[in-house]
């Protein structure tokens, strides 16, 4: 079977269609970066097509799936088949042009340049059949990528005055960059889009979208830019309608960002603000069946406690219920319970393996540390609870005395420059390795800390934290984009966080210039496509929530993870 590329390209250049067999569809990266290299004009000022410089200088390429290229593509492919995406065991279309994976959609550059490619790619064959094709090309990218620094040098002079370093900005252009932003998820996610694949959770589906438009709604800087509680509706109607296109695990029900829970818990937010009384008591009713599957899950099953997919991360939504309605929707009772069954997991955890710290978790094996899937986000969670809401704190002492030593054995994992280890098992790897990501790495441990310091109020969680914001001002300049899960917004609400806390002028500083750094030239030359560029951990969704939180930081949180109930 052939697949038909019709490349569409600006009047002054031609329009050429190539033809390329389905089964010849596996990559061979390095031939396709001498050949991006070989373009004889340079690429557009931005990767992402969110930002001004690219809308004027898009191709359109079009087939039947959109990927990085603008591609439309049809050929379900395995992630093995990419090089530059090392994941095992998942599917989904592969792009021609650029060996993107995914079904994720941005610009590639208008130039003459992109004519010579696909010429090329029909007469070198780039994607061949040959099966004795040796995987050492692939190998040597992998080493080479390794290399390259995670982050970008922070071009910016720390903040030592307001004369010196002023922090000012215009609120207009930070309102304007919005626009531009959002103006790219409407264009490029139609909530009406429907297609077998569609993702609707909070993590990368049209749920976080639905998210970034109600956080709009309740900006009084950013209410009136657009009908945002329309547009929340609108993908979280599509977010719902696609809760049932997926094989569930058993613990799906109280999954908070990466499941239905996440869904019904912004439905629901959505709902009261719409004054819909029948569709909020149906959100409330879904997302509560999440209490009784959390504790239907057998306690020696390791491993559903974590933040994504587990019980801290339903805990999270929980809490943000509570916060954002007139009444408690999940009761104290009931927040305790849950509680008592994370502890629970966690001594047996700890107890089976010999830990040297009394709770302790595990995600498919490994005992991560970090935010997404590991130990900080679950102590951080544990802090919420109702227990230590109350003065003096009402915790039973065993509880209490087991989730103080565990975040202080946490603490004692940090490093000189302020990180923290991916897992327990990398404790003794390079530090250079370590990875400055809100998943994994200090700026997700911040929000622990941070907690612990409001909670136990002793001065080495403050200095911990201040630690921390210094290597995310050195080395949090990702290269990975603009997200907050692993990208240059979830870093920067590190200084939003301090901010808060201290009401020092620094942060805010830091927090601005982190904002000036997302347009910055080298940025939108040379950041990495995320897979899901518009969602809300991923891409500009959660962007455009640090751009609202910067317009008004005294109010700031980091989506699903306020310290300062």
């Amino acid at each position: 079977m052939l697949l038909r590329l019709a490349v569409t390209l600006p009047k002054r250049l031609v329009s050429a269609s190539i033809s390329v067999s389905s089964s010849t569809l596996r990559t061979e990266i390095k031939e396709v970066q001498s050949l991006k290299e070989s373009l004889k004009e340079p690429p557009s000022e931005s990767a992402f097509p969110m930002h001004e410089a690219a809308s004027a200088r898009q191709a359109s390429i079009d087939l039947g799936a959109s990927c990085c290229c603008n591609l439309r593509l049809s050929r379900q492919v395995s992630m093995q088949d990419n090089a530059l995406l090392r994941r095992q065991d998942i599917t989904g279309r592969l792009c021609n042009i650029c060996g993107y994976f995914g079904a994720s959609c941005v610009a590639v550059p208008r130039t003459p340049g992109l004519l010579n490619l696909t010429s090329k790619i029909d007469q070198r064959r780039l994607y061949s059949t040959s099966a004795t094709k040796t995987p050492n090309t692939n190998l040597q990218l992998l080493a080479e990528e390794k290399k390259e620094k995670r982050y970008f040098t922070n071009p910016f002079p720390d903040y030592v005055d307001p004369r010196s370093t002023p922090y000012e900005f215009d609120e207009k252009h930070v309102k304007n960059l919005i626009a531009i932003y959002v103006d790219d998820v409407l264009e490029k996610c139609s909530p009406g889009y429907d297609d077998e694949e569609i993702r609707g959770d909070l993590y990368i589906g049209s749920a976080g979208i639905a998210y970034m438009f109600w956080k709009m709604s309740r900006s009084l800087q950013t209410q009136d830019l657009y009908p945002a509680l329309k547009h929340a509706h609108d993908f979280i109607s599509n977010a719902k309608a696609n809760t049932h296109r997926y094989r569930k695990p058993s613990a799906e029900p109280f999954s908070f960002l990466y499941g239905n829970a996440g869904i019904y818990a912004v439905s629901a937010a959505v709902s009261h603000d719409l004054k819909l009384m029948q569709d909020l008591s149906d959100d409330l009713m879904n997302f509560k069946a999440g209490i009784t599957s959390s504790k239907e899950l057998s306690p020696t099953q390791y491993g559903w406690d974590e933040m994504l997919l587990g019980r801290a991360g339903y805990l999270a939504g929980c809490y943000w219920l509570n916060d954002i309605m007139p009444g408690k929707e999940v009761t104290d009772d009931d927040l305790i319970s849950i509680c008592q069954l994370i502890i629970a997991n966690g001594r047996g955890y700890a107890e089976q393996i010999k830990a040297p710290l009394p709770l302790l978790y595990q995600w498919r094996g490994r005992e991560y540390l970090g935010a997404a899937h590991g130990l900080c986000a679950i102590l951080h969670m544990l802090l919420e609870s109702p227990w230590f809401r109350t003065d003096p704190i009402s915790a039973p002492s065993a509880e209490l005395t087991d989730i103080k030593k565990s975040v202080d054995y946490f603490l004692a994992l940090q490093d000189d420059e302020g990180n923290f280890p991916v897992a327990l098992e990398t404790l003794e790897s390079d530090r250079e390795t370590r990875l400055v990501h809100w998943c994994h790495g200090a700026p997700g441990a911040v929000y622990l800390l941070a907690k612990a310091y409001l909670i136990f109020k002793e001065d080495k969680y403050i200095q911990a934290l201040r630690r921390s914001s210094d290597l995310v001002w050195n080395k949090g300049f990702l290269r990975k984009g603009p997200g907050i899960c692993h990208g240059v917004a979830g870093n920067g609400y590190v200084f939003l966080l301090l901010y808060r806390l201290t009401h020092e002028p620094k942060y805010l500083y830091r927090a601005v210039k982190y904002m000036e750094l997302l347009t910055s030239v080298e940025f939108k030359q040379r950041a990495r496509i995320p897979n899901c560029p518009h969602s809300l951990f991923e891409g500009v969704a959660g962007t455009v929530c640090f751009l609202i939180d910067l317009l008004n930081p005294k109010q700031a949180q980091f989506p699903f993870m306020d310290v300062f109930h």
